[in-house]
């Protein structure tokens, strides 16, 4: 033990390196009173600083125990702190116990923080490898909305360089079109007590590149567990709009040839069919050849025919709007009133305002097409499901092209949400979603439902 050493051989150790900086004398017999309390005193900042390195670092492993025996030096300084102080050690065991023991320690410390510190790095590198291998933009951001860390997918997707984006608050590259709906989120997100579970928001936004280009994403938004930052997730779906849009314009192609080969043939043949039995019911009579009773029959099967020619119609009405390519989209919505109005016991209207009706055309086909598609659908369920009597379409043109229909029908569920399975809207929102617009179906006050479609 340190105790039983001879006095004589700590009267010759040195002071350690550290001791030497402080300016402590070089040899214990040149010390006072007065410097060895300022040699322990020195000691003592020296421990206190190495536990605040430790504080630093909690998160690694280990550092309990490192803790501990800096705990266990410091109440085995204070014993023989007391004890010199009670002259029961001299100064020069005083000077040796401490610089050996605090030498030693110090070494063992620094050297177990070294580790823990590359540790740390080297997790450090892998979580980043690991989050630059992700093909999804990942954002982390404080709830003021500067970014705090970007991965190399969202230098790539929004065109920045990482030192750049680490400069920007998130909400610079999000439409103004969805602020509202992205800040909503984060508050929500930032009010939520509940650490226990860790709500994942997924929404689908534009956003902006470095050169003002909007890109549609599917948005995943969280909050990081007890602090007060969020993730977001930006994946690109680009490539998948694009194959959604070839699926659409496809199946438009398809729908429109069936529609030209039921009108070329199937309806010309139940036209001539129905044609031919009326005539020949009526020369027979004027002729005597039939009874009434067999001409009767003869004008109820010209009648079936052409009960089957007008729903034969109404099948290639809303097969391929053939409208279209005769006046756009305004003169389609007036074909839809008339038919409307013609065949059911309802008042149709329609209301165009704002530019004139050729900026409808200059939106693309593709989209106007969608746009009657969205309208008929709408027109559709509020005749089939909600029993309307009047029906309103509008038609608002300018910067964005926003269809309205409001019907007077039975409305929506007393919840105030319709169900989204429902086959009808959810193919309308997908309609809408393809093209870069957004749906909304919402109750029309006082009665009735109200659809909403908006494109840029």
């Amino acid at each position: 033990m340190l105790f039983n050493e001879p006095v004589a051989r700590a009267g010759k150790l040195q002071a350690s390196t550290n001791f030497q900086e402080t300016g402590v004398p070089m040899h214990i017999d040149e010390m006072s009173n007065q410097q060895l309390k300022k040699l322990i005193k020195d000691m003592q900042t020296r421990q206190t600083d190495l536990s605040g390195q430790i504080e630093q670092l909690s998160s690694i492993e280990q550092l309990s125990s490192i803790e501990q025996q800096l705990a266990e030096s410091c109440e085995h300084f204070r014993t023989l702190r007391d004890r010199a102080s009670a002259s029961t050690l001299t100064p020069g065991e005083c000077v040796h116990i401490k610089t050996c023991n605090v030498a030693n320690l110090n070494h063992e410390l620094e050297q177990r923080v070294a580790e823990r510190t590359l540790a740390l790095e080297d997790s450090q590198h892998q979580l980043s490898a690991i989050l630059n291998a992700v093909p999804d933009a990942v954002i982390t951001f404080n709830s003021e909305g500067r970014i705090m860390h970007v991965n190399q997918a969202a230098e790539k997707i929004l065109a920045y360089d990482k030192d750049e984006m680490l400069s920007l608050n998130i909400r610079q590259f999000i439409s103004d079109t969805h602020q509202h709906d992205f800040d909503a989120i984060v508050q929500q997100l930032a009010h939520d007590q509940d650490q226990s579970v860790r709500p994942v928001h997924r929404s689908e936004i534009s956003v902006f590149t470095r050169h003002r280009e909007p890109i549609s994403v599917s948005l995943y938004l969280t909050r990081v567990d007890h602090q007060d930052k969020f993730t977001a997730i930006l994946r690109d779906i680009r490539k998948i709009r694009s194959l959604q849009r070839e699926v659409l314009k496809t199946t438009e192609a398809e729908r429109s040839r069936i529609s030209q080969e039921l009108h070329d043939s199937l309806g010309q043949d139940l036209v001539g069919i129905s044609m031919l039995a009326r005539s020949v019911a009526a020369e027979h009579e004027n002729r005597g050849g039939f009874t009434g009773e067999l001409a009767e029959l003869f004008l109820n099967f010209s009648r079936t025919l052409d009960r089957s020619i007008s729903e034969l119609r109404q099948i290639i009405f809303d097969l391929a709007p053939l409208e279209l390519s005769d006046g756009g989209l305004k003169f389609a919505l007036q074909k839809l009133v008339e038919f409307t109005n013609k065949n059911n016991h309802v008042q149709c209207s329609l209301s165009i305002k704002g530019e004139d009706s050729d900026t409808a055309l200059s939106a693309g086909t593709e989209k106007n097409i969608q746009l009657l598609r969205i309208a008929r659908e709408a027109v559709h369920n509020a005749l089939k499901h909600a029993q309307a009597r009047t029906i309103d379409i509008n038609l608002q043109l300018g910067k964005e092209i926003c269809l309205s229909i409001a019907d007077d029908g039975i409305g929506m569920p007393v919840s105030g949400t319709i169900d989204p399975s429902s086959h009808g809207i959810r193919i309308m929102h997908y309609r809408a979603k393809v093209l870069g617009g957004k749906l909304q179906v919402r109750p029309n006050l006082p009665r009735g439902t109200c659809v909403t479609c908006v494109m840029s």
